[in-house]
């Protein structure tokens, strides 16, 4: 049987429905102000992000493999609704994810610096230390939890793709608690009853913009997902 994979900004609801510039829906991840974020709340206090949890329908097995990477902008039967071309933001935003600092400022863009699409995996991260990019965590750096598309031509392509970790994995039964698979791996999800692997991945989003990013009007790009599924 075909696996459905659903996309939702709170645990147990429906697919993603922002409506875009140009037709159809997805995700808005808002204004950004250059040398700021978004979404946005109090930078100073590290607060805003766009969450978004990944789940499937798949009854007997868990989906593996699974990747994020980003592309140009295309949906079948909408039209780019951005300022300029498809094409054009997919590789300016590449160039800045390329260029974005990386240093425990650059969390929340505080020097003005950070740039691009930035992800963060682990699941139940404090609010002060999402997206910090520089700092450890425990015995791991924080780069394995963070990730910018582009960043060393890293995340841009199916071959590049970044693959989920462990820590982004969760097990809910009820839509509200989340808590910890008892034995996740990366890349994989498990099916709505599993708890050793859990029933959802979640992730975070940013688009930051260095201070003296001067291109206005609308970006549009797409976050593609790849998985492996037997039933």
């Amino acid at each position: 049987m075909a696996v459905t994979l659903t996309i939702s900004e709170t645990l147990g609801g429906s697919e993603v429905s922002d409506s875009l510039a140009g037709g159809g829906t997805g995700v808005d991840l808002g204004q950004v102000v250059s040398g700021q974020y978004s979404p946005i709340i109090n930078a100073t206090l590290n607060e805003g992000a766009q969450v978004l949890y990944f789940r499937h329908d798949a009854v007997d097995d868990p989906i593996t493999n699974f990747k994020i990477y980003m592309d140009s902008y295309s949906r079948t039967g909408f039209t780019y609704g951005g300022a300029a071309t498809a094409s054009s933001d997919y590789i300016d935003l590449k160039a800045e994810g390329a260029a974005s600092d990386i240093t425990a400022a650059a969390k929340n863009n505080s020097n003005g610096l950070a740039s691009g699409v930035w992800m963060e995996q682990q699941y139940n991260v404090a609010t002060s230390n999402q997206f910090n990019i520089a700092t450890a965590r425990g015995a791991d750096p924080g780069s394995k939890y963070v990730q910018i598309f582009g960043r060393s031509s890293q995340g841009i392509d199916e071959t590049t793709a970044f693959g989920i970790i462990k820590e982004s994995c969760l097990y809910t039964a009820d839509n509200v608690t989340e808590t910890a698979p008892t034995n996740p791996i990366d890349g994989k999800i498990g099916t709505a009853t599993d708890t050793v692997l859990g029933n959802r991945a979640k992730l975070r989003f940013r688009i930051y913009l260095n201070s003296s990013f001067d291109t206005g009007g609308i970006f549009q790009f797409s976050l593609v997902s790849r998985f492996a599924y037997t039933s």
